[in-house]
């Protein structure tokens, strides 16, 4: 989790690189971190008083400023956008070298941000081979399948198609006691615990992480940034 400084240090230099630049902004907070924010905002300033799909706020603006979570950037990148990444925690990091290296954004890792660090992360993004970039990655993931629909189709092309089901045959298609011994003998207590629940729990629960990294925000493609040079 970010500390409180991290959060005060971030969004005090996001209210003072605002007032620099002179730019229209609009910021996306949740009720819980406005505390952070000044009283009087810079003119120009719009603070979003309910929460709004990203897909249809980022066609708006210019340059996406965040955290670098994988599924803002994901949406930044949709739209064609930069993303200027002040990081916290987690992949944060990654993502914003990884977006920094390809000229898809710019990086400052919230422990050293400042105002003029912001700026000039910002004023980086304004270069012609950035928006060149961007709008190569927005083709790129605009042409692919949807995930969610990719998925849902090979689940239900593997699903029984004859009835009565024969639960042995499907029984004997999964891995043998012996694998499983030998997965949880290795594992801590709590995963055995899970892994004891039975072979139907484990594969349900790989369903759930692949549903989950195809749903929009989070899917497959951003899997490309790591693949591109």
């Amino acid at each position: 989790m970010a500390n409180k400084d991290q959060i005060e240090r971030s969004w005090a230099a996001a209210v003072g690189a605002i007032s620099l630049l002179k730019r229209r902004a609009i910021l996306h907070i949740t009720p819980d971190l406005r505390g952070y924010l000044p009283a009087t905002l810079p003119p120009d300033t719009f603070l979003l008083q309910r929460g709004v799909p990203h897909s249809e706020l980022f066609k708006h603006c210019s340059i996406i400023t965040h955290h670098g979570g994988p599924g803002t950037l994901h949406a930044a990148l949709r739209a064609g956008k930069p993303n200027c990444i002040v990081s916290f925690v987690c992949d944060n990091p990654f993502w914003g070298d990884r977006l920094q290296k390809l000229k898809l954004g710019s990086h400052v890792p919230s422990r050293d941000v400042t105002t003029d660090r912001l700026v000039a992360c910002i004023l980086q993004l304004d270069d012609e081979a950035v928006a060149d970039a961007c709008a190569g990655m927005q083709t790129l993931m605009l042409g692919e399948e949807d995930g969610v629909d990719v998925l849902a189709r090979e689940l239900y092309a593997r699903l029984p198609k004859q009835l009565p089901v024969d639960y042995d045959a499907l029984a004997a298609q999964l891995p043998s006691p012996s694998i499983i011994t030998r997965i949880t003998s290795m594992c801590p207590p709590p995963l055995i615990v899970a892994a004891g629940v039975g072979s139907a729990c484990l594969v349900a629960f790989l369903a759930f992480i692949c549903f989950y990294l195809t749903q929009p925000e989070s899917r497959l493609a951003l899997m490309k940034l790591m693949k591109l040079t």
